[in-house]
């Protein structure tokens, strides 16, 4: 392999991004006021929304949202919920370590906030 393969950039390597419009229609959880009137009293609330905008303050931008589809009756918005956030980068070089976070949550009292961060090394410079 050459140096030139080395630090090769692919512009835009990560594709289109989350919007907090499209965030608020694929998983509305993320807004939620409170808890669900079913949790304990020892449950504690973590706002979602606000570690989010906290992650997009520092750099980071949403690049997967999911949500749990619940059951017949149950309220989405107390649904366990997971977001994936990377740093905002217009390209990547192949020797480049880029930094990764994933929130899992829940305000149905169902799941722990779980905040996850990984350090992934691209293999290529095509966006895998």
């Amino acid at each position: 392999m050459t140096a030139l393969a080395l630090t090769s950039t692919y512009s835009n390597a990560f594709g289109s991004t989350i919007t907090l419009d499209a965030l608020r229609r694929t998983a509305p959880a993320v807004f939620a006021n409170g808890a669900s009137p079913k949790t304990k009293h020892t449950y504690r609330f973590i706002p979602t929304n606000e570690v989010v905008n906290a992650l997009l303050d520092a750099g980071f931008e949403i690049s997967a949202a999911a949500q749990t589809k619940g059951r017949a009756g149950s309220d989405p918005s107390y649904a366990k919920h997971m977001l994936r956030f990377r740093l905002a980068r217009e390209s990547i070089i192949l020797n480049e370590v880029l930094p990764e976070c994933v929130i899992v949550n829940s305000h149905g009292g169902d799941a722990a906030y779980t905040l996850l961060a990984g350090l992934y090394r691209p293999s290529c410079t095509n966006g895998l």
